[in-house]
């Protein structure tokens, strides 16, 4: 499991970009078409939000293995909190689920579970990108920065997927060939 772990951050920007965008054409724009020329019957918005999370999981498995492996390289910079990094992620991506998931079980859901999972999923999703984000600026000075920086470059490269990732790739790499 581990190589493929390995396989996945180590990949040259080229390929991964053409993977990420291959599975968004797959999961997301084909199902989507699919929903605007056949009948909106319920079967056709359960095939959507099927596939639109199984993009979901796909997507989030290089955040995950990223912020990982990142840990395990700050070992001796910065006494990072991996498990409160797994708990946001593993918090974020329930929040998703659930907000793509509540419009088809509840007719009428209430508002307020619906804005206490929105909140909870962004304020997740922050802080598992600050996470990354400082991880690698610990890693690429080889001290522990304390400034908070909410608007930082890598921030917004890791938000603007899979552009983002495209550009931050070859810094990934650079981290993990360095021993």
């Amino acid at each position: 499991m581990k190589n493929r772990i390995d396989l996945l951050l180590k990949m040259t920007r080229w390929k991964l970009f053409f993977i990420q965008l291959t599975m968004i054409i797959i999961f997301i724009i084909v199902p989507f078409l699919i929903q605007e020329f056949i009948n909106n019957s319920l079967f056709v918005q359960i095939f959507v939000q099927v596939f639109a999370l199984i993009f979901l999981g796909l997507y989030m498995i290089w955040y995950w293995n990223l912020g990982i492996m990142l840990s395990e390289k700050l070992t001796n910079i910065w006494n990072s909190n991996v498990k409160l990094f797994k708990i946001f992620f593993t918090l974020s991506y329930l929040s998703i689920i659930y907000q793509n998931i509540s419009p088809l079980i509840f007719k009428d859901e209430p508002i307020i579970l619906f804005v206490i999972s929105g909140l909870l999923g962004i304020i997740s999703t922050f802080y598992w990108l600050w996470y990354i984000d400082k991880s690698i600026r610990c890693i690429e000075s080889g001290k522990n920065e304390t400034v908070l920086l909410i608007l930082n470059y890598d921030i917004m490269l890791l938000f603007l997927y899979p552009i983002g990732v495209w550009i931050l790739q070859p810094k990934i790499n650079r981290i993990f060939k360095e021993k």
